[in-house]
């Protein structure tokens, strides 16, 4: 039986169409190795394969995106430039007082060694650890000291000097005395700033107010009070043992009295004793009561002015090397810091607005429900909070 055969041009039903050279190709079989040995046909065209992944960003989709979104990250890095910048311009100036002294104790054999030993950590045992500089930074930082200042009343030259009391001037809540005193005590505790240079072992302090006056006076009472704390509150052992060598000398004296008056009235009895082996042992008897006393009296008097001489010595004092200044200029509120880190933040925000955006919108395009609703949602959010922005836009356009 012959098959038919179509003429030129026509296509038979239920067939491929082939190309006109498609007679000239070899027939393929399954397989690899036959599909390698095929020749290129150069009248067919040479298509790329798509080596894009849905699941991932290419770098210039990233860039484009960037791009056309690039009022929306000029937009955030505005509102977070705002944030940052307007809480410090609403800010109040703030003027600094600063001062710092050097702990000095009485034992200067000690000092040099116990300082050199203190920036290793190491703690000698016959240094005086409550005259070190972490002590004084301590007690600056005290509850008493601050008391004191918080019951003080300082002379404000910038409201036409008149003296008024700090808890006045810290506009602090209408309590009760015991708390407004206590409130001042925690504001004062954020104004002064107590640091220890711990090599040369230096105490710095700093009060901060809104009156460069009461800066000053608050930095200047701060020294004082520690002077006053060492003169008047921190007695040596030496000042104890003076105190108690005033007292045993009193005694001891008396004793001595006492026993050269037993010797004095034997001596009025008994004018002749030679030849008494019983008086002569009592006279030795007393003889040896008054030379002991005597010993006991002038060791306690060479004792009692040893430390009347320690006492003196060994009193701590405080050397100021940088005393408390009226203080000219505010200190700097850091607009431009918090204005340049507001610009970073808020780009970086932008930019990661942004990527999050791609990344969702590639989500919504692969069919991901959560991520069309999440996106939709997301928007209506930025949109509001962006509303401002663009409103100020407009009105700056017209």
């Amino acid at each position: 039986m012959l098959a038919s055969v179509a003429p030129c041009g026509a296509t038979v039903p239920g067939r491929a169409h082939a190309p006109p050279n498609a007679a000239f190709l070899p027939l393929s079989h399954s397989g690899s190795s036959n599909q390698s040995r095929r020749e290129p046909n150069p009248t067919l065209p040479v298509t790329t394969p798509n080596l894009r992944d849905d699941d991932r960003i290419a770098f210039f989709a990233l860039g484009t995106a960037i791009l056309r979104h690039r009022h929306t990250i000029v937009n955030w890095t505005v509102v977070v430039a705002v944030i940052f910048v307007v809480p410090v311009l609403f800010k109040q100036r703030e003027y600094a007082a600063s001062a710092s002294f050097l702990p000095q104790g009485g034992d200067s054999r000690q000092t040099g060694l116990a300082s050199l030993a203190g920036q290793f950590g190491v703690t000698l045992p016959g240094a005086n650890q409550a005259q070190s500089a972490d002590f004084y930074a301590s007690l600056l930082k005290s509850r008493d000291q601050l008391r004191l200042i918080a019951r003080d009343t300082f002379e404000v030259a910038e409201m036409q000097g008149r003296r008024i009391p700090l808890m006045e001037l810290l506009t602090l809540q209408p309590r009760s005395p015991i708390a407004r005193e206590e409130e001042a005590i925690l504001l004062l505790g954020e104004m002064i700033g107590v640091s220890v240079a711990k090599p040369q072992g230096i105490v710095e302090l700093t009060a901060v107010t809104r009156w460069p006056s009461v800066s000053y006076a608050i930095a200047d009472a701060m020294v004082r009070n520690v002077d006053n704390f060492n003169r008047k509150t921190r007695q040596s052992q030496a000042s104890s043992e003076r105190r108690f060598l005033e007292q045993r000398i009193a005694l001891s004296r008396a004793e001595l009295n006492a026993a050269e008056d037993k010797l004095r009235e034997f001596y009025i009895q008994n004018k002749v004793i030679t030849g008494s082996y019983e008086l002569q042992l009592q006279r030795d008897r007393l003889q040896r009561d008054v030379v002991l006393q005597q010993q006991v009296f002038t060791s306690l008097s060479q004792a009692y002015e040893d430390a009347r001489i320690r006492e003196v010595r060994d009193t701590p004092v405080i050397t100021v090397i940088d005393a408390p200044t009226l203080p000219t200029m505010a200190r700097p509120r850091g607009r431009l810091a918090r204005g340049m880190a507001g610009l970073l933040v808020g780009a970086l925000a932008g930019l990661l607005w942004v990527y999050l955006s791609l990344s969702f919108a590639l989500k919504r395009k692969s069919g991901d429900p959560d991520a069309t609703e999440f996106m939709s949602a997301l928007g209506e959010f930025v949109g509001t909070l962006l509303r401002p922005i663009s409103w100020l836009r407009s009105r700056f356009r017209t």
